[in-house]
């Protein structure tokens, strides 16, 4: 249809739609949202709601479904978890007072990436909204990110060599994600994100200059450099300022509450890739959720911000002694100060979530209820400082105490404005103080006297009119009336006016009743505007303080976060780890802490393990269950936990700090790639071979299972000499190829152990303890057994397993890349570099063939040469009889 036919209303629709193609509108009208169209039948699918459809002019009909105004939130969060945007739409003119069409704008529009709601955010964990730049190529490729919580008003810039760009995003873990159309953007290839709604945006908007433009003027300042950003830090600048423009499309009256950026650049922290967040499971486990992960045992934090600090130091470690033995210090006072650490905690539980309550109520979207929460948190600062004075001032805690703002002013205030129990809304109940403003003072004396004026009229007219059951009441829609009951109709005086018939009942109205009624009402509705206009301005004043309630926010989260690792520290048994510069990694009496967590203490064997220059490579071999796994992830686990600040599960551990972490534990495919579980398990292995450097910590289990055991065994073997002579790192193989412990005859710095495993009648008993050597088989039939396999299958299997160890398939020698080399023997005696050496994958003489060759035909008689003969044959059968 022409638009020309279309209804003025629809004609509104279309032009504010055109504006937010991207987003589903939800368009005023009187108590409820409508969606036309597209949107309608999308909304319908997701949420469930009726499709019917509106008069659109003429005979035609446009797809119509609505949400009531009351209960939006609820849809708002349906359609924000499937990633969708939804623009809202509001009737900004009272309709009373409209011409025509009431005028409707759109006032926000919440996103994934942009969301203050309670139940549309994590509590602990921040709301990320990420812009992505890329500059130069090759190498020297750079990526700079601007990541905002608009929930809290942080802003962080981060700078790092472009490989590092998705364990950048994998920690922040955006909710959306933008990027530029084309390559003046430098968005390409696009950044994968699980989970992120993915937004593009013009190539122009994350160009530095303008973008430095956007950032001076919103931040007030002349120049970029007076907030710490440099010319180095364009990459992430262009970001920054498509990110502001962007945010300010959604949230046309801005986001004043938006921190000043810190930035983030390359080395400050240890950068954590998918595969070894996901195999140590520091915040999620492999089955989803925080139940069996690292956070889940670490976080005892009392606030939402140090729950959300918690997170963020978890992912990322840091790689600077002073700052770790900062945190260390601080943790460590507070490990010795018990009472003044129940003492914080204690005046910690009581403080509500003051970063979102102070941004809610910069961008003036606090309810009275929310800022009285935040001046009830405000007022338990002091209670919190003295808490941590008395526990020193060592490490971090010097820096948090000199640097303390209480923010007493604003509790101060707050306290003063608002009643006690403040309402959630506006107009329910009183929000302002009696006392606090002398104009709401009147205009409640005149309601609350309009009560006993009420009671006045209704005694005045049971005395002139002679009824004793008169009642005077007050109803919505009719407003005050005068009720009196059929039996006493004739004494109705002239002067009453009926208003309403009830079934057993009249009611009526008189001149002075109409007038008491609009002097009530209309004090009530001058009430509730002067109430908004108060609080509206406690919200602007608040809103000019949000800086210092930033600060005050983070450094209670930061002493939260403390307080908890403390606690955690003193309840677990954990210790404090030295951290070095040097090479070793020494950890004595190690404990996984989640396992050790899910099973009695005295059950869980800890392990010592040592990695020095000498002896950086460990070949740790042994069955399935013996626990290989476990170990592995502990020593991941201890050395990120000493460079987060954290207290570790051992006895004593000597951290030399790592620039990275890789750990390759488990199987894993990638179908939607088109990824094998052998290609993932290859790419993820070439990741690390790529990457690691000798300060590196390199965890492998099981690499080359996923192909036939010779191609497995001759991968798995390259990649230890790889990591050995080539990367020089800290480095734990767990193998089922026990073929591997002949590499510590080979390599100088390549050291053997086993899971210990012993046999008793039969039966194996897994010790899970790290023992030196190597294993000489690896149980898998035993373990078979364990889990239930026939007999017929164990004996037969336990048959072909004496067979390919008889064939002897791997020598005890090996051949270098290039060829011949001298070789350590299991003795330690040198072998000749001219010692003639077998393939690695050679096989021994046959026995029969030995036989054979031994035989001195000259010398042998025709009857010896029968018996002969005859013993070769019996031998043979009985071979081909066992296969």
């Amino acid at each position: 249809m022409s638009r020309a036919t279309e209804t003025p209303l629809m004609q509104q629709y279309r032009e504010i739609k055109g504006r937010h193609q991207d987003a589903i509108l939800f368009f005023r009208m009187g108590d409820f949202y409508e969606m036309f169209y597209d949107d309608a039948e999308l909304a319908s699918r997701v949420l469930g709601l009726t499709l019917t459809a509106r008069n659109n002019g003429g005979a035609a009909e446009v797809p119509l479904a609505g949400v009531p105004v009351k209960a939006v939130s609820e849809y708002l969060r349906r359609l924000v978890q499937h990633g969708h945007k939804v623009a809202i739409c509001e009737q900004v003119e009272d309709p009373a007072l409209a011409k025509g069409i009431v005028r409707r704008e759109v006032v926000e529009t919440i996103t994934p990436g942009a969301a203050f709601a309670d139940d549309l955010l994590d509590r602990g964990r921040n709301n990320y909204l990420c812009a992505v730049r890329r500059s130069g190529a090759g190498e020297r490729a750079m990526a700079g990110v601007a990541a905002a919580d608009v929930s809290t008003g942080e802003l962080r810039l981060f700078v790092v060599p472009a490989a590092e760009l998705e364990p950048v995003l994998a920690r922040l873990a955006p909710r959306e994600l933008l990027v530029g159309r084309d390559a003046a953007a430098g968005s390409a290839p696009v950044p994968n994100v699980d989970g992120a709604l993915l937004t593009e945006r013009e190539g122009w908007e994350f160009d530095p200059a303008l973008a430095r433009e956007e950032l001076t003027r919103h931040f007030a300042v002349h120049s970029l450099d007076g907030l710490g950003i440099g010319a180095a830090d364009d990459v992430a600048v262009g970001a920054a300022g498509a990110l502001l423009r962007y945010l300010r499309e959604l949230q046309p009256a801005g986001v004043p509450h938006l921190a000043r950026p810190t930035v983030e650049r390359e080395g400050g922290v240890m950068a954590l890739d998918e595969m070894t967040r996901r195999n140590l499971e520091l915040v999620e486990s492999l089955r989803g959720g925080t139940a069996g992960t690292l956070l889940d045992v670490v976080d005892r934090t009392m606030t939402p911000m140090g729950a959300r600090m918690l997170r963020q130091w978890l992912l990322a470690p840091l790689t600077n002694k002073a700052a770790i033995d900062a945190r260390l210090d601080a943790v460590a006072a507070l490990a010795a100060e018990p009472i003044a650490r129940a003492r914080l905690r204690d005046a910690l539980d009581g403080v509500r979530d003051i970063e979102r309550l102070a941004s809610k109520a910069a961008a003036g979207r606090a309810t009275p209820r929310e800022l009285g929460a935040l001046g009830t948190s405000l007022a338990r600062l002091p209670d919190v400082e003295r808490a941590a004075r008395a526990a020193g001032d060592a490490g971090a805690l010097g820096r948090l105490l000199a640097d303390w703002e209480g923010c007493a002013d604003v509790s101060d205030e707050i306290s003063r404005t608002l009643v006690d129990r403040p309402p959630i809304a506006l107009g329910e109940e009183d929000a302002i103080r009696t006392g606090f403003d002398a104009t709401l003072d009147e205009l409640r004396s005149l309601r609350d006297g309009g009560r006993d004026a009420i009671a006045a009229i209704q005694n005045e007219e049971r005395a002139r009119t002679g009824i004793g059951s008169l009642k005077v009441g007050f109803n919505r829609v009719f407003g005050y009336y005068i009720e009196i009951t059929n039996a006493n109709r004739h004494l109705v005086p002239d002067d009453y006016q009926r208003r309403q018939t009830l079934t057993g009942a009249e009611r009526y109205v008189t001149p002075a009743l109409k007038e008491h009624e609009e002097r009530v009402l209309g004090a009530a509705e001058r009430m509730e505007t002067r109430e908004r206009e108060l609080v509206d301005s406690l919200r602007r004043w608040v809103a000019a303080r949000i800086g210092r309630l930033q600060c005050a926010a983070r450094a209670v989260a930061e002493l939260d976060t403390l307080a908890s690792l403390a606690e955690v520290a003193e309840r677990e048994g954990y210790t404090r780890p030295e951290i070095s510069e040097e090479f070793d990694l020494e950890i004595v009496g190690g404990r996984h802490p989640v396992v050790e967590r899910m099973m009695p203490r005295d059950k869980f064997i800890p392990n010592d393990v040592r990695l020095t220059e000498a002896e950086r490579l460990i070949i740790l071999t042994g069955p399935n269950m013996a626990g290989k796994s476990t170990i592995l992830r502990q020593v991941g686990l201890i050395v990120l936990m000493a460079q987060t600040g954290m207290f570790v599960p051992a006895s004593r551990a000597r951290i030399g700090f790592a620039d990275r972490v890789f750990t390759r534990v488990g199987a894993s495919d990638n179908l939607v790639r088109g990824q094998s579980t052998f290609m993932v398990e290859m790419a993820e292995t070439s990741a690390i071979l790529h990457v690691a450097t000798a300060r590196s910590l390199v965890l492998l289990d099981e690499i080359g299972r996923g192909t036939s055991t010779y191609d497995g065994v001759a991968i798995a073997w390259a990649v230890s000499e790889h990591l050995h002579d080539t990367t020089r790192c800290r480095a734990i193989f767990a193998t089922h190829y026990h073929e591997l412990v002949q590499l510590a005859d080979e390599l100088v710095a390549v050291r053997n152990y086993n899971v210990g495993v012993r046999e008793a009648d039969g039966q194996v008993l897994f010790l899970h303890r790290l023992e030196p050597g190597g294993a000489d088989r690896s149980y898998g039939i035993e373990v078979g057994r364990l889990a239930g396999l026939p007999d017929a299958v164990l004996a037969r299997a336990r048959t072909v397993l004496h067979l390919l160890e008889g064939e002897q398939l791997v020598p005890a020698l090996a051949v270098t890349k290039g060829g011949a080399r001298a070789t350590r023997a299991p003795n330690g005696a040198r072998q000749g570099a001219a010692t003639e050496q077998l393939a690695l994958f050679a096989s021994a003489p046959d026995p029969l063939v030995s036989k054979l060759a031994a035989i001195d035909t000259d010398a042998t008689t025709p009857l010896q040469a029968l018996q002969l003969l005859a013993e070769l044959r019996a031998e043979a059968s009985s071979r081909r009889g066992a296969l």
